[in-house]
């Protein structure tokens, strides 16, 4: 992807954290508008009862049209609260913020298990 050295990393998302409730947090903790974020993404677990929906797996991405505007995020929203719901009731928790690092392959990773 072109943008992908203007992605921020996204940790500790409440499990029902759908994309657009991770766009609509940078847009409101962090003052961004539509046109600054280019791409969201919300990891998911693979489901194994297929009636269900995937769970979130708590990790997201969020792209930027420029570097500025990443590192402005990770100023900005890194230990921010996000507000949800679980069971009927409000809850709040810290989102974490770190600029993006590219994925490598397990295969080409560095085995250090004394091989």
């Amino acid at each position: 992807m072109a943008d992908q050295q203007f992605k921020v990393f996204v940790g500790n998302l409440p499990y029902s954290f759908t994309e657009v409730e991770l766009k609509e947090a940078f847009i409101k903790t962090g003052g961004f508008s539509e046109e600054d974020i280019t791409e969201v993404i919300v990891l998911k677990e693979k489901s194994q009862d297929p009636s269900r929906p995937p769970r979130s797996r708590g990790i997201g991405f969020v792209g930027f049209v420029n570097a500025d505007l990443m590192h402005q995020a990770i100023e900005r929203v890194n230990a921010a609260e996000v507000e949800y719901t679980q069971r009927g009731e409000t809850m709040r928790r810290p989102i974490f913020v770190n600029e993006a690092r590219p994925f490598v392959p397990r295969e080409e990773r560095g085995n250090n298990m004394g091989e």
